[in-house]
């Protein structure tokens, strides 16, 4: 089978390596020799930096069921592609690991593992150049304040984040920001909610945009 996996990954062809990195990450979960399982690991990470972007959009693709592959495949690796693959130059491979890091923070080991190690990442993933993953974090910043709901420094550093969005220069940003502005009452006191919100709901009224002073006509009315 390692001889199929290394014919595949070694291809010309992009979806000949798709193909073998599938195969690879099934091979892992199989009851394997240690020295199998090195050479796979080794043949994903060098994955993370081939030269065709579907080839490294399929890791990404992949990230949760790395993220699942904890303590087989280390952590500390796991993280590197993390950190490989959201400085992508293809936005199309970064897209495809918001996922991946909402997984590794539902499977971290420690909310220190997600303070010092995983949020630096995703904060870095919030100002993406790409709106379509700025987005993404807007329509998942839920979840990321239900995982940090217990440290008060790391939700104010969510909510300002989450203020930022609903600044963007991009209009389907702002919008998808405010429609989920009445979710996250529950996770800042009600002064700080009105006196960071009621500002930029004034702002958001003059929005160039029609679809954000649509949005904001329809969801302030909650504040």
């Amino acid at each position: 089978m390692m001889e199929i996996i290394t014919k595949l990954i070694n291809g010309e062809w992009w979806k000949s390596k798709t193909s073998g990195i599938t195969l690879a990450i099934h091979m892992l979960t199989l009851n394997i020799k240690e020295d199998i399982k090195d050479k796979i690991k080794k043949f994903i990470i060098k994955c993370t930096n081939d030269s065709i972007f579907h080839v490294r959009k399929e890791v990404a693709i992949c990230l949760p069921q790395l993220v699942d592959l904890i303590p087989t495949f280390q952590k500390e690796k796991v993280l590197q592609i993390f950190e490989y693959l959201t400085d992508d130059v293809s936005d199309a491979v970064r897209t495809e690991c918001v996922e991946g890091l909402f997984n590794f923070c539902l499977k971290a080991d420690s909310f220190t593992m997600i303070s010092e190690k995983l949020l630096p990442i995703i904060y870095k993933s919030f100002g993406d150049s790409a709106w379509r993953i700025r987005k993404q974090w807007v329509e998942g910043i839920s979840r990321l304040f239900v995982i940090v709901r217990e440290s008060e420094t790391e939700v104010d550093k969510l909510w300002d984040q989450y203020i930022l969005f609903l600044n963007d220069n991009d209009g389907q940003v702002k919008e998808a920001a405010i429609k989920i502005m009445e979710n996250l009452i529950e996770f800042v006191s009600e002064e700080k909610y009105k006196n960071d919100i009621v500002p930029v709901i004034e702002t958001l009224y003059k929005d160039k945009s029609m679809r954000v002073r649509k949005a904001i006509a329809e969801h302030s009315l909650q504040i």
